[in-house]
């Protein structure tokens, strides 16, 4: 890295990797590290279970990036990359703070606020919930709770806005 300015992440990466970028320096002279959160074949429902972890650890320099593959013929080549997804339209804003990190006994989730009142969770539940019925604890969900009220994600497998 000593002489890049930055980097890329494929899908996938957890969010303390995210996070540990906004500490790396890059470069000659040692600047911060731009990262490119990288995912191919990031489109349908993988585009939110991907963008949700990456506004977890998201920082000033790093950047989603969403495509279908490299190649394709014609127009169509670069679909994926210039789709406008509605939540690029939705206010974020800085964020209020790190992420939160909870232990529970499911597992570990993340919660992260956003000046906007733009809300994130992420569970990565482990263990199956001690009461198999209650599906809000039996996947791991990831849930973007925007502030003009819509919901990017399954609201069924995360916490109510209000508890995050």
């Amino acid at each position: 890295m000593a002489l890049c300015s930055g980097g890329m992440i494929e899908r996938g990466a957890s969010m303390q990797a995210i996070a540990s970028w906004e500490k790396m320096r890059c470069g000659l002279n040692q600047g911060p590290c731009l990262l490119d959160y990288h995912v191919d074949h990031g489109t349908g429902s993988a585009f939110v279970q991907t963008l949700a972890p990456f506004l977890i650890g998201v920082y000033k320099y790093a950047y989603f990036g969403v495509g279908d593959g490299w190649g394709g013929p014609g127009e169509s080549a670069c679909a994926a990359w210039l789709h406008p997804y509605p939540e690029y339209s939705e206010k974020l804003g800085e964020p209020l703070g790190l992420a939160n990190a909870t232990n529970g006994t499911n597992g570990m989730s993340y919660t992260r606020s956003f000046a906007s009142g733009t809300k994130v969770f992420v569970g990565q539940f482990l263990k199956p919930c001690a009461n198999p019925t209650n599906k809000r604890c039996q996947n791991s969900g990831s849930c973007i709770f925007w502030s003009s009220g819509r919901v990017s994600g399954n609201a069924t497998e995360c916490p109510l806005p209000a508890d995050i």
